[in-house]
């Protein structure tokens, strides 16, 4: 059976009489003042989510946003956090501004921790299968019979290094994004060449010699790296882009993340990662989380970017009325995203909401998760956190609840407690329900 937790510690509790920044913490608010007990997910005025009219009348322009949001989280220590050394540089506006529309960045320290989004497109390895010019005409030497190329171009995905006990290279495998054509006669001992796609036309990288490959694999192999020049070596080592440097099978290239991508903000790598929608360690580190109405503020101007010649503006006024991020956030005047009943609910009845856990007869914490009062539970602060609201819509980083369901928080266990944890695909619904501003529907 899955619990989460008793009123012990390891559940969620109704908040104190303080909140954060001494807002109200009673059941009646949420992390950054809202009112939580709203039956139609906390919208007032023409349909809108309360926090989008707060952001509207906090961050009116990119000159506030940067001053009042970015300057406070991401820029702290006199800019030591994201600075002109540490991509992306985030200091002033006008750095901000040179990351839109730019590639999110590789984790070259440990490029298995990279977001598929992020991963660039891989270089090409060229076979040459053209066959040797045929005899010429002996009616005619000096014109040699004509021959058609026959060039294998295939993406690279990772290259992978075989090192002995004392860690010395091997050998090597080239892992490839499609397997040699099993049409094709096996290879030993042949040499490859290597190209780059650029905006500017195709580069040649290097080649490789004594490469041995089987028809229908998927690996190149270099079975022996002390008969390679240092070039090959180097080539080898640090010269070749894979396509899948977290080698899980998928090319992010395909379907790729910019750091601020203008008008998107689902494909925004910034705003994603501060919301916690992507890998990596929550953001910002050590400093206080985006509120609701900040992530809405820096979704809307995102969506702003898109506009003609918008993008590099530095004084560009944000656009809240045509802002999809918006007009749908909470449930808001437009209609769409994840549903609380829908698509929410059922997980919370299949995991924790029944009697002796999160049922509506004395549930645990005092969380009632049951159809009906799981939006007013949710819209408290954290027992174990005071500081910290149970869900803080828009931002599932600043969520306890996600906290919660995938490590134990300050305190406790993780949920469900005497349960398998959730799989993937029920917690990216709830994190995705609380990124489009947790409506109540």
């Amino acid at each position: 059976t899955a619990c989460a937790g008793d009123e012990g510690g390891d559940g969620f509790g109704v908040a104190d009489e303080t909140g954060t920044e001494g807002d109200a913490g009673d059941e009646q608010s949420g992390s950054d003042g809202q009112s939580a007990d709203e039956s139609d997910g906390g919208e007032t005025g023409e349909g809108l989510h309360e926090a989008v009219l707060e952001a509207m009348d906090l961050f009116p322009d990119y000159p506030t946003l940067h001053g009042e949001v970015i300057t406070r989280t991401c820029t702290p220590n006199q800019g030591v956090c994201h600075n002109q050394k540490e991509y992306p540089d985030l200091r002033t506006p006008a750095s901000m501004l040179a990351a839109v529309g730019k590639r999110c960045n590789l984790d070259k320290d440990d490029p298995a921790d990279t977001f598929d989004g992020c991963e660039p497109v891989g270089d090409e390895v060229v076979i040459d299968l053209t066959p040797a010019p045929a005899p010429a005409d002996p009616m005619n030497p000096m014109e040699p019979e004509p021959v058609e190329p026959a060039l294998v171009h295939i993406e690279i995905g990772y290259v992978e290094t075989v090192l002995d006990e004392e860690g010395v290279a091997l050998s090597a495998r080239v892992h490839l994004r499609e397997a040699v054509p099993a049409a094709m006669l096996d290879g030993a001992g042949m040499a490859v060449s290597f190209e780059r796609s650029t905006g500017s036309g195709t580069l040649p990288v290097g080649a490789l010699s004594l490469v041995t490959w089987e028809a229908g694999s998927a690996v190149l192999e270099l079975g022996d790296l002390s008969l390679l020049s240092a070039a090959e070596l180097d080539l080898i080592e640090t010269g070749l882009v894979g396509g899948d440097p977290n080698r899980n099978g998928i090319f992010g290239a395909d379907e790729p993340y910019l750091e601020i991508d203008p008008g998107s903000p689902a494909t925004s790598y910034l705003l994603q990662r501060l919301q916690g929608n992507v890998p990596g360690s929550p953001m910002p580190l050590a400093n206080q989380p985006l509120s609701s109405a900040e992530v809405i503020a820096l979704a809307c101007w995102i969506e702003s970017t898109g506009a003609p010649g918008a993008s590099d503006d530095p004084w560009l006024e944000i656009d809240y009325d045509d802002c999809d991020f918006a007009q749908n956030f909470g449930g808001g005047a437009t209609s769409g995203g994840h549903s609380l009943a829908d698509d929410v609910q059922p997980i919370f009845d299949q995991s924790c909401a029944y009697a002796g856990c999160h049922g509506s007869v004395q549930p645990a914490a005092d969380l009632d998760l049951t159809a009906g009062n799981a939006y007013d539970s949710l819209m408290r602060f954290s027992m174990q956190n005071p500081t910290q609201a149970l869900v803080e819509p828009g931002n599932p980083t600043n969520s306890y609840l996600m906290t919660k369901l995938s490590d134990n928080g300050v305190a406790g266990v993780q949920m469900p407690k005497n349960g398998e944890a959730l799989d993937e695909v029920s917690v990216g619904i709830i994190r995705q329900w609380i990124s489009e501003g947790a409506a109540n529907d």
